[in-house]
């Protein structure tokens, strides 16, 4: 399987010519996560030029996984104990579906985007675990604010084979407790969350994490 949620209407629609367009969710994470980027970046090459030719030299990739690490601390609304939303999404292949789906067994749902480097990053890991967890722990990955093609395209790229849908609003990332992205959710065989966690997780953070909650 390789899909999302629906927006309640409303009587009238609203004035477009006096209320400025409301930018998408992953649109302004992804600038405000450039934003830190750009400003810690700054902040550390005027430290380094003030701390003398002694100074260690600049890791780049150090400033970006700080700033990666920064943004992604904190979760929204959803604690461990509540039960998992059960709103609809559409696979990739044009079918939709729910967590409550997967009752029966438990269930790691990870929320991803070509926009978010670390995403990618530990994508493989996670591709790894469910292969070796396969018949014992379900994987949903959950493409957010991207097109079919390159949601499909980084599926791809990264061999990624466990089921795929899409959040093309961001709403699925909101109501599973997400303010940025890397996002992951476990969730007991009973439907209910046991564990949410923002931030890049490695393959060994999650056997660890997934071998303390859902097993």
């Amino acid at each position: 399987m390789t899909g999302m949620a629906t927006v309640e209407g409303i009587d009238t629609p609203p004035d477009t010519s006096t209320r400025p367009e409301r930018l998408p969710l992953h649109v302004i994470i992804g600038v405000t996560a450039m934003s830190l980027a750009v400003a810690l970046l700054v902040a550390v090459v005027i430290l380094r030029a003030g701390g003398g030719s002694d100074a260690d030299p600049l890791d780049v990739q150090d400033v970006l996984d700080a700033d990666a690490s920064a943004s992604t601390a904190e979760t929204g609304d959803l604690d461990p104990g509540e039960p998992a939303p059960a709103t609809a999404f559409e696979y990739f292949d044009g079918s939709t579906g729910s967590v409550t789906d997967y009752e029966g067994a438990p269930l790691v749902v990870n929320f991803f985007s070509t926009t978010c480097a670390s995403c990618v990053t530990e994508m493989p890991d996670f591709e790894a675990v469910y292969d070796d967890l396969a018949g014992e722990v379900s994987f949903l990955g959950l493409n957010v604010g991207d097109t079919v093609a390159d949601g499909l395209e980084l599926v791809e790229q990264t061999g990624v084979t466990f089921d795929v849908a899409r959040d093309p609003d961001s709403t699925l990332l909101s109501e599973f407790g997400g303010i940025a992205m890397p996002h992951t959710v476990l969730i007991t065989k009973d439907g209910t969350v046991a564990k949410v966690n923002s931030g890049l997780l490695t393959e060994e953070a999650l056997r660890e994490m997934i071998d303390q909650e859902l097993r």
